[in-house]
């Protein structure tokens, strides 16, 4: 490229040099920024994480923790099935002050059982399975704890030995928690906290359980998720979705019973996971950037679940920042800048230089000494007048 004048020349290198330098700064910047913004996403879905398994953990653990303390009571001769009144007001004291409790039931391994369970009117109904008398009773109750309605059948509807919660507690003689399943009273799923009960003899007697709906649990998830289009699930060890914001419970069925955005989304965060290396990755989807956290429960829950939350990055970055806008500005202020002083510099050297030029002119057509016009601070021109000086002496 030719440049015709000094002045264009100076503009042009002085223009090009800032040009290069805010390239340089702002891509360095830029990317800055965007690892900030990353970062920022990253602990702030993590933080979110934190705060709904922390939630959920107290919103689950009075069910193990009032299982535990009744197993204690029977063990202790505070309770007795031998009692079925002393039974059924004690469960119905269990399950009214905490709304997320569905049941809570004693069953022993003769087959006998008691049960005081939510119902959706509002109600409270118990269940009283008798062996040695071969009868089920049932009763209503209402919030004021007065009997509504009562009836005794002469058969065995239901054996609570064989129900999972049973199973398990007898198997561990610990604490257990039930994974996902119908429960047999209303056909609704859920999960069940057991604690088993022993006798004096330090011999396997009984359970202890009470039952959490997973649409409470779902419900649950839904208020606490990261944003409006943000997905909410929990997993189980094998990777699959128990527990969904948008859906009562899949329980390792096949996620298509999510809508088909919310389909994909999930298939590609379980890809990424997959490879185990970061529990906390983004990826894009419909050109669509989303951050994923997997976050594990704590140990003390005894479930080896993870709760999944993935959400677009407008949203859970919603707050619009300037910095992007500021460094294009101030690139667009240096350049402006870098061209008026070019202008003013390369018309400064100019004058000088035709100043020069006229001097040298009128001293080739003189015979005798001239006073030349030339005056500069800049020393490069200074030491050029001089030497015209010299010239001018001869």
């Amino acid at each position: 490229m030719q440049l015709k004048t000094l002045k264009n020349s100076i503009v042009f290198y002085s223009v090009g040099l800032s040009l290069v330098t805010c390239i340089v700064v702002g891509l360095y910047i830029n990317n800055h920024y965007n690892r900030q913004i990353e970062t920022l996403a990253h602990e702030k879905l993590a933080l979110i994480n934190k705060t709904v398994i922390e939630k959920v953990s107290n919103y689950l653990m009075p069910a193990v923790k009032m299982a535990e303390t009744s197993a204690h009571l029977f063990e202790n001769y505070v309770l007795y099935y031998t009692l079925p009144l002393q039974l059924e007001f004690y469960t119905l004291s269990i399950i009214k002050p905490f709304p997320q409790l569905a049941s809570a039931y004693f069953g022993d391994t003769r087959g006998n059982f008691i049960m005081t369970k939510r119902l959706p009117n509002k109600t409270l109904e118990t269940t009283i399975i008798n062996t040695e008398k071969n009868t089920t009773t049932i009763k209503t109750y209402n919030l004021f704890n007065n009997i509504i309605d009562t009836k005794t059948e002469k058969n065995i509807i239901f054996d609570p030995r064989k129900r999972p919660w049973f199973k398990g507690t007898k198997k561990l003689n610990a604490s257990y928690w039930t994974d996902v399943y119908t429960f047999f009273s209303d056909k609704k799923p859920g999960i069940t906290a057991g604690y088993p009960i022993f006798n004096k003899y330090d011999q396997f007697y009984g359970v202890f359980g009470i039952d959490i709906r997973l649409k409470k649990i779902a419900e649950f998830l839904n208020v606490h998720k990261a944003s409006e289009k943000a997905v909410t699930f929990i997993i189980n060890d094998k990777d699959k979705i128990v527990i969904h914001s948008k859906n009562n419970q899949l329980n390792g069925k096949k996620i298509e019973t999510l809508d088909k955005i919310n389909t994909q989304v999930i298939q590609l965060a379980f890809q990424h996971n997959a490879k185990k290396t970061n529990h906390k990755f983004k990826f894009s989807y419909n050109d669509t950037l989303y951050y994923a956290s997997f976050s594990n429960f704590p140990k003390y829950f005894e479930k080896k679940w993870q709760l999944v939350s993935i959400a677009p990055r407008h949203e859970l970055l919603s707050e619009k920042s300037n910095t992007p806008y500021l460094i294009y500005s101030i690139c667009i202020f240096i350049l402006l800048l870098s061209s008026l002083l070019g202008i003013f510099l390369g018309t400064r050297v100019k004058k000088y230089f035709e100043a020069i030029v006229h001097d040298l002119k009128r001293l080739r057509e003189s015979s005798t000494s001239i006073k030349l016009n030339t005056k500069s601070d800049l020393p490069e021109i200074k030491k050029v007048i001089e030497e015209l000086e010299k010239l001018n002496t001869q």
